[in-house]
């Protein structure tokens, strides 16, 4: 009896102490009211180790009855994310920002983005934010989109969770001084947002999930430019992830479903591991 309570203990102990450090990149949902789901951990990165872990997936993605993504990545839903971008009132980016950071932007987004002068002027300074945040497309193939070619061709339909505007409300949320502020940032720290990107990119490969999202927030020179900017950005991430957890719910309660979800999002005090496991629902880590 005595070793059997050992062993019991000892599993429950290393349960939470797995749960607690947020490890993994599947985990399995339960309630004692609904059939388990999962909610899988992805990254907008064409790496080709991402790519690798997606073949993990497949047997879970072939037996799951629903899958449900942040926002669909179809064609007129890409169409519209793309359209956000721009400026709705004709007026140029040289008229949003200072007339030297409007020129480094267009040094930058030239080299990195190959954008044209005539494009650059179109976008919107929060747009831009996201951009230099955004290594620039080498092969296309990012482990996210491919995850959603792989659901539709398996016959699944997706769900989405999140509107286009939701989705990048983040940045484009921020008052226009203050988009200009980061933007500066950005723009003087380029170099450094690029080292931080591909550091992201390991800890998300590592499976942990708590110090990608702490290194997000302590290293990363946009999210991290300033406290009152930086809590800001925070309770509305907060605000987003308990949005988007009610939406879950409905799907949760069905169960056999596969949430695919931003890594960015899930780990942390306010990342929507912790807000489940607040709901009342059991996190278990697979792998």
């Amino acid at each position: 009896m005595k070793k059997l309570l050992s062993y019991f203990l000892v599993g429950l102990f290393s349960h939470n102490l797995w749960a607690a450090s947020q490890v993994g990149l599947l985990w399995q949902l339960t309630s004692p009211q609904s059939p388990p789901s999962h909610l899988f951990a992805t990254y907008h990165t064409e790496d080709p180790r991402a790519l690798e872990i997606l073949s993990r997936l497949t047997p879970h993605l072939e037996q799951t009855e629903r899958v449900a993504f942040e926002l669909l990545k179809d064609i007129p839903t890409l169409r519209t994310l793309a359209a956000q971008f721009f400026s709705k009132d004709n007026r140029g980016l040289d008229t949003l920002i200072l007339p030297q950071l409007y020129r480094e932007v267009e040094r930058l987004l030239q080299s990195t983005h190959h954008f044209s002068p005539p494009l650059i002027q179109q976008l919107q300074p929060w747009a831009v934010i996201t951009l230099l945040n955004t290594p620039p497309i080498q092969t296309g193939k990012y482990a996210d989109w491919r995850l959603y070619e792989q659901v539709m061709k398996l016959g699944k339909a997706p769900y989405p969770l999140e509107k286009v505007e939701e989705h990048l409300n983040l940045f484009a949320a921020i008052p226009l001084e203050q988009q200009g502020k980061i933007l500066a940032i950005g723009v003087q720290q380029f170099a450094e947002i690029s080292a931080v990107n591909q550091q992201l990119i390991e800890h998300y490969l590592g499976g942990d999930l708590k110090q990608l999202s702490e290194f997000l927030w302590n290293h990363h020179p946009v999210y991290n430019a300033e406290v009152a900017l930086k809590l800001k950005l925070q309770r509305e991430m907060q605000m987003r992830n308990k949005a988007l957890i009610q939406r879950m719910k409905p799907l949760l309660e069905n169960g056999n479903t596969i949430f695919i979800l931003s890594a960015l999002r899930l780990g942390g005090n306010m990342g929507i591991l912790q807000l489940l496991e607040q709901e009342g629902y059991q996190l278990t880590a697979q792998w």
